[in-house]
Protein backbone atom coordinates (compact mmCIF):
# COMPACT_ATOMS: atom_id res chain seq x y z
CA UNK A 1 0.00 0.00 0.00
CA UNK A 2 1.52 3.43 -0.88
CA UNK A 3 -0.98 5.86 0.77
CA UNK A 4 -4.19 5.98 2.89
CA UNK A 5 -6.74 8.19 1.60
CA UNK A 6 -10.31 9.59 2.78
CA UNK A 7 -12.55 10.27 0.39
CA UNK A 8 -16.25 11.07 1.40
CA UNK A 9 -19.36 13.43 1.83
CA UNK A 10 -17.19 15.43 4.17
CA UNK A 11 -20.55 16.90 5.39
CA UNK A 12 -20.95 13.57 7.18
CA UNK A 13 -19.02 12.30 9.94
CA UNK A 14 -16.14 14.17 12.34
CA UNK A 15 -13.18 13.68 10.20
CA UNK A 16 -11.10 13.71 13.92
CA UNK A 17 -12.54 10.10 13.78
CA UNK A 18 -10.31 9.49 12.02
CA UNK A 19 -6.92 10.45 12.95
CA UNK A 20 -6.19 6.75 14.64
CA UNK A 21 -6.42 4.91 10.91
CA UNK A 22 -3.92 7.40 9.42
CA UNK A 23 -1.77 7.58 12.21
CA UNK A 24 -1.38 3.46 11.85
CA UNK A 25 -0.80 3.86 8.19
CA UNK A 26 1.78 6.34 8.11
CA UNK A 27 3.56 4.18 11.16
CA UNK A 28 3.11 1.53 8.50
CA UNK A 29 5.01 3.83 5.89
CA UNK A 30 1.99 5.01 3.80
CA UNK A 31 1.43 8.38 2.50
CA UNK A 32 -1.47 10.24 4.32
CA UNK A 33 -3.79 11.46 0.88
CA UNK A 34 -6.94 12.21 2.34
CA UNK A 35 -9.69 14.81 0.58
CA UNK A 36 -10.90 18.35 1.85
CA UNK A 37 -12.82 21.37 1.89
CA UNK A 38 -14.32 20.51 -1.53
CA UNK A 39 -18.40 20.86 0.03
CA UNK A 40 -16.99 22.73 3.52
CA UNK A 41 -14.55 24.96 2.53
CA UNK A 42 -11.91 26.29 4.25
CA UNK A 43 -13.01 24.92 8.07
CA UNK A 44 -12.93 21.81 6.82
CA UNK A 45 -9.66 21.68 4.93
CA UNK A 46 -8.28 23.43 8.51
CA UNK A 47 -9.87 20.21 10.07
CA UNK A 48 -8.24 17.69 7.77
CA UNK A 49 -4.33 19.20 7.97
CA UNK A 50 -5.05 19.54 12.05
CA UNK A 51 -6.35 15.92 12.47
CA UNK A 52 -4.96 13.59 9.61
CA UNK A 53 -1.62 15.63 8.77
CA UNK A 54 -1.76 15.17 4.93
CA UNK A 55 1.00 14.25 2.53
CA UNK A 56 -0.94 15.01 -0.52
CA UNK A 57 -4.48 16.69 -0.10
CA UNK A 58 -6.96 16.64 -2.79
CA UNK A 59 -9.55 19.56 -3.02
CA UNK A 60 -7.70 21.98 -1.15
CA UNK A 61 -8.35 24.31 -3.52
CA UNK A 62 -10.61 25.67 -0.93
CA UNK A 63 -7.65 26.45 1.07
CA UNK A 64 -7.14 29.73 -1.04
CA UNK A 65 -10.15 31.47 0.80
CA UNK A 66 -8.27 31.74 3.84
CA UNK A 67 -4.20 33.53 3.45
CA UNK A 68 -3.04 31.80 6.36
CA UNK A 69 -4.64 28.22 5.71
CA UNK A 70 -3.20 28.42 2.26
CA UNK A 71 0.45 28.89 3.42
CA UNK A 72 0.26 26.44 5.78
CA UNK A 73 -1.22 23.97 2.49
CA UNK A 74 1.51 25.22 0.29
CA UNK A 75 4.30 24.98 2.57
CA UNK A 76 7.16 23.18 1.39
CA UNK A 77 6.68 19.07 2.46
CA UNK A 78 3.08 19.59 1.53
CA UNK A 79 1.47 18.63 -1.16
CA UNK A 80 -2.12 19.70 -3.10
CA UNK A 81 -4.46 18.56 -6.14
CA UNK A 82 -7.23 19.86 -7.06
CA UNK A 83 -9.84 18.45 -9.85
CA UNK A 84 -11.93 20.87 -11.38
CA UNK A 85 -15.54 20.14 -10.25
CA UNK A 86 -18.62 19.85 -12.48
CA UNK A 87 -19.89 22.50 -10.83
CA UNK A 88 -17.99 25.04 -7.97
CA UNK A 89 -18.93 24.07 -4.48
CA UNK A 90 -21.00 26.35 -3.06
CA UNK A 91 -19.97 29.48 -1.78
CA UNK A 92 -16.40 28.77 -3.58
CA UNK A 93 -14.83 32.39 -4.70
CA UNK A 94 -11.18 30.12 -5.04
CA UNK A 95 -9.36 29.46 -8.04
CA UNK A 96 -6.69 26.90 -9.64
CA UNK A 97 -4.64 30.61 -10.11
CA UNK A 98 -5.20 31.87 -6.40
CA UNK A 99 -3.19 28.43 -5.34
CA UNK A 100 -0.91 28.27 -7.95
CA UNK A 101 0.09 31.77 -7.57
CA UNK A 102 0.73 31.13 -3.58
CA UNK A 103 2.90 28.07 -4.44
Amino acid sequence: MIGFGLSNDERRGDTEDFAPAFRIAREAGSLAVPHGGESLGPAHVREVVEHLRPDRLGHGVRAAEDPQLLEQVVAPGSGSSSARPRTPPSGCSSTPRTCLCAG
